[in-house]
């Protein structure tokens, strides 16, 4: 499992998961921008076109995440499993 982007670093926790998918963890995108709880649900991204969406989706938002983080994660060629 790599994680390709931590909380330390970015509003969003994603990471390789070893069941063949990307994760996105807690992710704000499952509620409403005024709170923030670790409870949030995960998403589990299956390909590269949902990938992309889904980091755009945190960008519109103005969500804080690595420079180029969707180009390290698709230069991972283990990053589906």
């Amino acid at each position: 499992m790599m994680a390709y982007s931590r909380f330390t670093n970015s509003d969003i926790y994603i990471y390789s998961h070893i069941d063949g998918y990307i994760e996105c963890c807690a992710c704000w995108l499952n509620k409403g921008q005024e709170e923030y709880s670790l409870f949030l649900d995960n998403v589990k991204i299956y390909n590269d076109l949902d990938l992309a969406r889904h980091l755009k989706a945190h960008a519109n938002l103005g969500h804080e995440m690595p420079d180029n983080l969707l180009q390290d994660i698709l230069q991972d060629d283990d990053r589906y499993g």
